[in-house]
């Protein structure tokens, strides 16, 4: 983390995105030892301790990110009882890779919509931030969990539709079993072009029905309509990306978490049927790709749906949309 403390705010359970911690390690400049927050459970060091996350702080954290930017990512250990450098390059390196299923539900569940949009009741009658559609029909969604962020469930909720959660592995066929309208592709962590055998589930469902993929959901996607995924060296990182819509010409600011980019050449050369939608002002990568034929829509990023940011209406809007128009209905 680059901000120069960390904690202060407390912890509280209404703004999880996920019901399991999943990081195994936190590096930060420093981590505060006091919580200041009307709505904080509990303070952040003994959440830490709580869920046994390797923690350190006291380090200059700009300069390991100059370092990555540098370099590129790779992997990283944490010790405090082995201090010897050859031994814990060779730990770093044996590191394994991030995969989805420790991620991802083992079983399939209807996700409970009475859940709130938002954790924040301070914010409850700030529809012109929470409201994302006017959707008079209950869309059955089927989501695919790759790591989703309860976030986006509460998206559907807000915008009525039922949503149906299934494990990353399932097959294309129970879309249809469950009689689902549309396919949701959650974000998450792993290599997108390692994942073969989901690009293959994925690419049954193109065309067949609407789908919205985001962060990794849209990697897939890509990959599976044949567009080429490239790694970053260094990825967008952060909550403060510039993005333009190639189409209306207008700008949003969105949240970002994305290591791999999808390769524009490719998109004209997979005819593929997708074309660019959104691309980031910072260096020009692909944000978001559209097709209308296909009725499928990724964005790179995560749509937010907190007090100041304006980019999850956009994209669920749309998503239901192409729900709508597969359906005939208005």
């Amino acid at each position: 983390m680059t901000w120069p403390e960390q904690g202060n705010t407390g912890i509280n359970s209404g703004d999880y995105e996920s019901s399991a911690v999943h990081a195994a390690g936190f590096v930060a400049a420093q981590i505060s030892r006091y919580t200041s927050n009307w709505r904080a459970e509990g303070d952040f060091r003994s959440w830490l301790i709580k869920n046994k996350i390797t923690a350190i702080d006291g380090l200059d954290v700009r300069a390991i990110v100059r370092h990555i930017i540098k370099k590129g990512e790779m992997g990283a250990v944490i010790s405090a009882v082995d201090f010897d450098k050859t031994s814990l390059l060779k730990k770093a390196r044996a590191a394994a890779g991030i995969k989805i299923a420790p991620v991802s539900t083992d079983k399939e569940y209807k996700w409970d919509s009475r859940k709130k949009i938002t954790g924040l009741d301070l914010f409850d009658k700030e529809t012109v931030y929470l409201k994302i559609s006017d959707n008079k029909r209950k869309f059955k969604v089927a989501a695919f969990d790759f790591g989703i962020r309860q976030s986006a469930l509460k998206m559907f909720a807000s915008a009525g539709c039922e949503v149906i959660v299934l494990p990353a592995s399932t097959k294309a066929r129970r879309v249809e079993e469950i009689k689902a309208d549309g396919v949701f592709l959650s974000g998450g962590p792993g290599d997108p072009r390692e994942m073969k055998e989901i690009q293959a589930e994925i690419k049954q469902l193109l065309g067949k029905v609407p789908v919205l993929g985001t962060g990794l959901g849209c990697q897939l996607m890509a990959a599976a309509a044949g567009i080429k995924i490239d790694r970053m060296k260094a990825g967008h990182r952060g909550g403060n990306h510039s993005i333009i819509n190639t189409r209306t010409k207008g700008v949003e600011v969105a949240s970002q978490y994305h290591g791999f980019s999808i390769n524009a050449e490719s998109i004209k050369k997979s005819n593929s049927g997708f074309e660019p939608l959104l691309i980031n002002l910072n260096d020009g990568d692909i944000e978001g790709i559209d097709s209308k034929k296909l009725k499928a829509f990724g964005v790179q990023y995560y749509p937010q749906a907190r007090p100041g940011k304006h980019d999850a209406p956009f994209v669920f809007n749309k998503f239901i949309d192409y729900m709508k128009s597969a359906k005939g209905v208005k």
